[in-house]
């Protein structure tokens, strides 16, 4: 696998099929697609991508979502909302990778 220096696949060691979620799930939040696009004919035509399911997907964004709502729950004790205000909304996380 061709990757660029940096990239946080470079950095995740993961099965096949990990990676392949990883980057439909990717792709699809960040560039604010539907969930059916996975499963659309032309998109699977044109991506090196293996087919995955929107039940997948589903299955593994709320997995995702429970991650991340655990790491993020002691830091939001102080905070005046609750986390439950966040349910339902799309949320968008960006990593960069560290300067050298």
């Amino acid at each position: 696998m061709d990757l660029k220096p940096r990239c946080l696949d470079s950095y995740v060691k993961s099965d096949d099929f990990s990676r392949n979620v990883y980057h439909w799930l990717d792709w699809i939040i960040m560039e604010n697609r539907e969930l059916s696009m996975c499963e659309k004919i032309k998109t699977r035509k044109y991506t090196h991508l293996k087919p995955l399911s929107v039940n997948t997907l589903k299955k593994h964004m709320l997995e995702l979502e429970t991650v991340v709502q655990t790491s993020i729950r002691p830091n939001l004790k102080e905070r005046r909302w609750a986390l439950q205000s966040l349910l339902g909304r799309k949320m968008v996380f960006i990593l960069s990778p560290l300067s050298p």
